[in-house]
C-alpha cells in the first residue's frame, strides 16, 4: 500500500476536492460553426448562462496523482458538495478501505487520516500553503463544476481566438492595478480563460499571481456530457506548481444530483489530534 506522510495528506486533501467533475450517459454531438463575434460583456453573459447550477451533488472519481518528487498514487472515492456550504469527500486507495475523510466548511477544513490513526482541524487558508492564491470555498466549488462566480467584468478583459475558441485575456489595466495593491491586500490573480464556442463552456483556466511565474495553477476540461438540462465535463486535468509540480487526471462517474446528502465525519475516540 502507498505510504501516506504530512504533506501528501494535504496536498491530496486540496487535489481531491478541487478536481472533481463528472460524467454521464449523454455525450456531446457537436456540429461545428463559424465562430460568431461577440463582445466582452457577451460573452461573459453567454457563459453564466450555461453555468452549472445545483443544490446537493455527489459522484465517484478515479485520480492518478503525479509529481516531480515521485509520490505517485492511484487514488479513488467520492465527494458530496451542499452548495456554498459543504464539500466533502472519502478517499481510498487501490484495495479500496478508506484512509482519508475531508470536509470544508466556509471558514474550516477537517480531514481523518485513517492510516496514522490522527486528524487535524484547520481555518481554510491552510491549503494556501499549498496553492498561493487566496482560497474561498467558492472558488473550489466554481472549479470542482466548471464555473466561474468571478468572471464578471468584461472591461477586465479582452478576447482572441485561440484554436477555434474564444480566449478571454486580462487586460493591461488590470495588470497595472496589481502593482499598486495595498500593504496586506490579497494577492491579485492573472487569469486566462479559454471557452468552448459551441457550448459556451470553460474548457481551460491558467491562474497566478502577477508577480511570481513559478506559482501557477492550470485546469483543463473536456468530454462534455449533459447533466439535466447543462453541459459539464466528464474529465479533467490539473497541473499547478508550488513548492512541486503535481499533475492531476481524473475520471468521474455516478452523478447524482440534488438528492439531500449526508456529511458523516465522526472521529474515533483513539485518534490524536495533529495540532501543528
Amino acid at each position: 500500500m502507498n505510504k501516506l506522510n504530512f504533506n501528501n495528506i494535504i496536498s491530496i486533501c486540496f487535489l481531491f476536492i478541487i478536481l472533481f467533475m463528472y460524467s454521464c450517459s449523454s455525450k456531446q454531438n457537436i456540429v461545428k460553426k463559424p465562430i460568431k463575434e461577440y463582445t466582452t460583456n457577451q460573452l461573459i453573459n453567454k457563459v453564466k448562462d450555461n453555468e452549472f447550477d445545483f443544490e446537493h451533488l455527489q459522484a465517484k472519481m478515479a485520480v492518478k496523482v503525479k509529481s516531480d518528487k515521485g509520490n505517485d498514487m492511484n487514488i479513488k472515492g467520492q465527494i458530496r458538495i451542499q452548495k456554498d456550504s459543504i464539500i466533502w469527500a472519502s478517499i481510498s486507495l487501490s484495495v479500496g478501505l478508506e484512509v482519508l475523510r475531508v470536509k470544508i466548511t466556509p471558514d474550516s477544513i477537517f480531514y481523518l487520516n485513517r492510516a496514522s490513526s490522527n486528524y487535524m482541524t484547520k481555518q481554510l487558508q491552510v491549503l494556501e500553503d499549498i496553492i498561493p492564491f487566496e482560497i474561498t470555498i467558492e472558488m473550489i466549488q466554481d472549479i470542482l463544476v466548471g464555473n466561474d462566480t468571478y468572471l464578471k467584468n468584461g472591461d477586465d478583459f479582452k478576447i482572441a481566438l485561440d484554436n477555434e475558441s474564444y480566449k478571454l485575456i486580462v487586460t493591461k489595466q488590470l495588470k497595472k492595478s496589481a502593482r499598486h495593491k495595498e500593504a496586506g491586500e490579497s494577492n491579485v490573480l492573472v487569469k486566462n480563460v479559454w471557452i468552448y464556442p459551441e457550448l459556451f463552456k470553460i474548457t481551460r483556466y491558467n491562474i497566478k499571481e502577477f508577480d511570481d511565474e513559478k506559482r501557477k495553477l492550470q485546469i483543463e476540461y473536456s468530454n462534455f456530457v449533459l447533466v439535466g438540462e447543462k453541459w459539464i465535463p466528464s474529465r479533467v486535468n490539473l497541473s499547478f506548481q508550488a513548492d512541486s509540480q503535481y499533475n492531476i487526471d481524473i475520471e468521474y462517474s455516478n452523478i447524482i444530483i440534488d438528492k439531500i446528502l449526508q456529511y458523516p465525519f465522526n472521529i474515533p475516540q483513539r485518534f490524536e489530534e495533529i495540532k501543528k
